[in-house]
């Protein structure tokens, strides 16, 4: 299975034909077996430097008028006979909260009890396909551990024996201290 990408904020500026050509890219896209997803919820409105602290304002109205209408048009229509669909929030900030740690946005504005049961279905498919992409199965043509798996081994197995020998080290230091201070 693949992942798809229905990004809704730019097939218009019209929000309702956004979010009806959104709707039919991952409905046909979900009849094919890919797992899709809707992006950037919400307000993303530059590409340039939006991990760098871009901040978005805009009132109320104009966020529910033209920012979220792609993705409700988009949710409202699409086939959920196909497959769930999920939502990844944008990357900027919308006043100073950032957009995915908006309680009010993800909480509020996403919060209908078909869409909740949307999103932990979307979520459950999610960890569904990393789980089952490959990168997690135990055996390959290499054996059991592939040389990344093994890198990362060595790398935990060398970071506890570090931690272990300055875990004894300091122990050593501090009975060495309380011997003194006690006699």
């Amino acid at each position: 299975m693949s992942a798809c990408t229905g990004v809704v904020d730019y097939y218009s500026e019209d929000g309702v034909l956004s979010g009806k050509m959104a709707a039919q890219t991952v409905n046909a896209a979900g009849e094919h077996g890919v797992y899709a997803y809707i992006k950037h919820f919400a307000l993303n409105d530059q590409e340039t430097n939006r991990c760098s602290f871009l901040l978005t304002y805009c009132d109320e109205q104009a966020i529910r008028e033209i920012y979220l209408k792609p993705f409700e048009e988009c949710v409202k229509n699409y086939d959920y006979s196909s497959k769930p669909l999920a939502v990844m929030s944008s990357f900027n900030f919308i006043g100073d909260i950032y957009s995915g740690a908006n309680q009010h946005l993800l909480n509020n504005v996403l919060d209908s009890a078909s869409c909740v049961l949307a999103l932990r279905q979307a979520s459950k498919n999610i960890m569904f396909t990393v789980a089952n992409s490959g990168a997690y199965t135990a055996e390959n043509e290499e054996g059991f551990f592939t040389p990344m798996n093994t890198l990362f081994v060595g790398i935990d197995a060398a970071v506890v024996i570090i931690s272990a020998g300055i875990m004894a080290i300091v122990l050593i230091r501090w009975r060495k201290k309380n011997v003194k201070l006690n006699k």
